[in-house]
């Protein structure tokens, strides 16, 4: 069975058919890329991450005639979802929502029919010149791997944090929900964070920022954030503990040697990521440039120099790099 998604009743969804039998489904569009059931065929190309690099990616080579695999295990778009404004992506003089450019980029993979499973993989392997590809549904090959994965926020070790991690507070601005109402504390001092604070004052929410030292963000975040009478900042605090009381979070901080503590609904944290290549073993993560066939792209590899048209040309070179690769019979 292999099944396409194609544009149905534009702004319903997108009707996905089944090739094999006469069956289709209207799915929502945030859900409308589905997947490929096809059993023993080796792919040019699996894809696995669909965010700016990964859809890039998977643009190029099936404008190339190549036909590749996407898996995705969370929600299209990547770290982009996190984005409160993209300003530095040519073709917007005025800037775009970074969830409003992840739609466009999903309306991009609907119109090329590229095959997406929204699905997590467990782990890539390599047995002679194929990849083995293992998801939750099973394994499938490919001659070529992009690992488009990016990266996940460090964790801190801070007391008290274990008891309202994932419940009120939060590491990525994604994962608020969207109707939440409160005061927040976000803790870091880099562009994430000050990004961050922008977005939840853009909510008419109260926002405290806290940093160890001096900021680190852009001169433009910085200057935007002090504009606003929705935010205040915290210069040279330092997170220690935090508890909940009164279904409100106090946030024990040590601001210059004195201890003080901080008042919110909610907290966000923004204390720098990691790149993600769990899905490699050591051997293949460790010397993934040696390894023919296999690409990393994007953040996964970019440290921080995280920014949407990196990403995208790290996307294509690594298509272009396996086209040609077709062309001289590698």
């Amino acid at each position: 069975m292999f099944c396409l998604f194609q544009p149905h009743n534009p702004g319903k969804g997108v009707k996905v058919e089944n090739m094999g039998e006469s069956e289709s489904v209207l799915l929502p569009r945030s859900a409308a890329l589905t997947v490929s059931k096809a059993k023993g065929k080796t792919y040019i190309a699996v894809i696995i991450g669909a965010g700016p690099a990964g859809i890039a990616a998977a643009v190029y080579l099936k404008r190339a005639g190549a036909d590749p695999l996407v898996f995705e295990r969370d929600e299209i778009g990547g770290l982009l979802r996190n984005a409160h404004v993209v300003e530095n992506y040519p073709g917007f003089p005025e800037g775009i929502g970074g969830p409003e450019l992840v739609e466009l980029f999903k309306r991009q993979l609907v119109r090329w029919r590229i095959d997406t499973r929204m699905e997590e993989v467990h782990s890539v392997s390599k047995e002679g010149d194929i990849y083995h590809v293992s998801s939750e549904s099973g394994e499938v090959f490919a001659k070529s791997v992009i690992v488009a994965t990016g990266t996940r926020p460090k964790r801190i070790d801070i007391q008290g944090l274990e008891d309202v991690e994932l419940s009120k507070v939060f590491y990525e601005i994604r994962d608020v929900p969207p109707a939440v109402k409160g005061d927040f504390l976000v803790i870091g001092g880099g562009d994430a964070a000050f990004d961050y604070a922008l977005n939840l004052a853009s909510r008419d929410i109260h926002v405290d920022v806290a940093f160890r030292g001096e900021p680190r963000c852009l001169p433009l975040l910085l200057e935007r954030a002090s504009r606003s009478e929705k935010i205040r900042t915290h210069a040279g605090t330092e997170l220690k503990s935090v508890k909940e009381e009164e279904h409100q979070l106090v946030f024990g901080m040590e601001q210059e040697g004195t201890e003080k503590e901080i008042v919110a609904d909610y907290g966000l944290i923004a204390c720098g990521r990691e790149p993600d290549v769990s899905v490699l073993p050591p051997e293949l993560a460790e010397n993934w440039k040696e390894a023919s066939g296999l690409y990393l792209v994007g953040d996964v590899r970019r440290g921080n120099h995280r920014q949407v048209g990196i990403a995208v040309g790290d996307g294509i070179l690594a298509a272009m790099s396996i086209i040609e690769s077709m062309g001289s019979g590698k």
